[in-house]
């Protein structure tokens, strides 16, 4: 009889109510997986989504009546509790994080993931709480940044208290940028103390207002468009659609007949990149923003958290002890 292991689980698509806090079968390694006991997992903006089928796309790869994978979640770290026999770079009790990306299935206690893939030990100074919102937001953010950013270059960033915004503030500021923060009043001294040069608070101004226009504008959360955003925008200058819609997708495709650019797509996470992630950390030039914290037994109440928006940093689950 299979070992069962707690879990959040979805049968249905549909509002946060349909999240359940239940049980599933231990997953047992291959020879080229770790098995990683889940100290802290997540719920991301990306995790509600697909929750709820939105887009309806979601649907295309993750069942069109039925979620075909019913545990959410993709950011996780714990303890490596077991190595399959082709495994060399992880020995058991090492202290993992990383993501599983479109498999998802991190809201459990324990998940198996490829040794070769966006997993990495972590650093000596980072806890399990913070290094489960790093991945996401983190990967995220650079794939929208690293080939855009130059030193001195004026970045908006739209939405830069959540859970992606922090990390595009730190990224932006890493590489060299000077960050304007779009957030309500209480996340000012936050935005401030990650690197935003400057802040909006958008309950009081409104950011369309500057004379001085940006080279690169960020919109992680979908509350702007690249059409009202053009005339602050340089001309050479690029909006990056994180949160992107059919709209920017066809914006996007006008691109060469156009000296403004928008971007969309999804981030690749891999090995490399969670490395890149780790190595800031060390360096003190990245951190986590821990938001809110969940039990995994309230993962319905996480949901409908974080769906809410205006959480500041990530919203971290506890998966075991």
């Amino acid at each position: 009889m299979a070992q069962l292991m707690k879990a959040g689980i979805y049968k249905q698509y549909g509002d946060a109510s349909v999240m359940q806090f239940g049980e599933v079968p231990k997953p047992k390694p291959k020879p080229d997986e770790i098995l990683v006991q889940v100290k802290y997992s997540s719920v991301t903006s990306g995790d509600w989504r697909v929750r709820k089928a939105d887009p309806w796309a979601v649907r295309l790869f993750n069942g069109l009546c039925t979620p075909s994978t019913q545990t959410l979640g993709t950011e996780f770290s714990g303890i490596v509790a077991e190595t399959g026999e082709k495994v060399t770079n992880f020995l058991r009790g090492d202290r993992v994080f990383g993501s599983t990306g479109m498999s998802m299935r991190a809201n459990c206690e324990f998940i198996t993931i490829k040794e070769s893939a966006a997993v990495c030990t972590m650093p000596d100074q980072l806890s399990f709480e913070e290094a489960a919102v790093i991945p996401f937001g983190g990967t995220t953010a650079n794939y929208f940044l690293k080939e855009l950013v130059k030193p001195g270059m004026r970045v908006l960033v739209i939405g830069a208290s959540g859970s992606v915004g922090v990390h595009c503030v730190q990224l932006a500021k890493h590489y060299g940028g000077e960050v304007t923060a779009v957030c309500s009043t209480n996340n000012i001294d936050l935005v401030k103390s990650l690197g935003a040069s400057h802040t909006v608070d958008y309950t009081k101004e409104n950011f369309l207002t500057t004379t001085t226009p940006y080279d690169i504008i960020v919109d992680v959360c979908g509350k702007s468009s690249f059409s009202e955003c053009r005339p602050i925008l340089s001309k050479k200058g690029s909006y990056e659609a994180i949160s992107g819609g059919l709209k920017d997708f066809g914006w996007a495709f006008l691109n060469p007949f156009r000296n403004q650019k928008v971007h969309v797509g999804v981030c690749d996470e891999t090995k490399s990149e969670i490395q890149f992630l780790k190595s800031l950390r060390e360096k003190g030039s990245l951190k986590g923003v821990v938001g809110t914290t969940y039990p995994l037994a309230k993962i319905s109440e996480a949901h409908a958290f974080c769906e809410a928006g205006h959480k500041p940093g990530g919203c971290a689950l506890a998966i075991s002890n």
